[in-house]
């Protein structure tokens, strides 16, 4: 591991890792499996000291891992509606 720090000081690589596992638990692989994928590129980057590449995979597991989470809300919210929908009904009949 390379003892130096990115130019700025700003690291997210391990923030990176950790959010796209979470995503994974949280979420299913469709989009958290190439989330960790890109993790896993970002901290090979950084550890050859390619603090540029780094940050570039660590910024699109970040994504990949924010669009995994959104999905999840989404379709938790689908889930909601559609079930004081059918109990509204249901209770109707």
């Amino acid at each position: 591991m390379s003892p130096y720090q990115p130019p700025g000081g700003k690291d997210n690589v391990d923030t990176a890792m950790v959010v796209s596992i979470v995503s994974l638990f949280a979420c299913g692989g469709l989009f958290a499996i190439p989330a960790i994928v890109l993790a896993v590129q970002a901290r090979d980057a950084k550890n050859r000291g390619d603090f540029a590449m780094a940050q570039a995979k660590a910024k699109q597991s970040l994504t990949a891992a924010a669009i995994a989470i959104g999905a999840l809300v989404v379709i938790g919210i689908i889930f909601v509606v559609l079930s004081v929908v059918a109990s509204a009904v249901s209770s109707t009949r």
